[in-house]
């Protein structure tokens, strides 16, 4: 089981992707504290640019078996690295309230973003 954070896309990115590829998946929701079932399925190509950079990505949907609502779409690059690109999801508030959200990286990798980053 994985919860749905940040381990998730470290995980999806981790799967060896296919244009085919598919999976079931039991998700730990932290915001309901209750457990999912999930369909992983790369749904597509796509071309995303970061800064000048147009990056080959796969399109991998996860989808909730029991909410339709309930999708994440991550765009997983597809070279060696393969790396999380960029994340679209629906935050749900405590209110009912429904926040589409779209993360995307802003680094080339994570040795970019602590040569930025790092304190002396």
């Amino acid at each position: 089981m994985l919860a749905d954070d940040v381990a998730l896309g470290l995980f999806v990115a981790n799967l060896p992707l296919t244009s085919e590829y598919e999976a079931k998946l039991r998700v730990f929701d932290i915001q309901l504290k209750e457990v999912k079932q999930v369909s992983l399925k790369v749904v597509g190509s796509e071309s995303i640019e970061i800064g000048s950079d147009a990056i080959e990505t796969f399109k991998v949907e996860l989808r909730s078996l029991t909410n339709d609502e309930d999708i994440n779409i991550y765009h997983i690059s597809k070279d060696e690295a393969k790396r999380v690109i960029s994340r679209k999801y629906v935050y749900l508030l405590s209110s009912g309230t429904r926040i589409p959200v779209t993360q995307k990286m802003t680094y080339k990798s994570i040795d970019d973003y602590w040569e930025e980053n790092a304190t002396q």
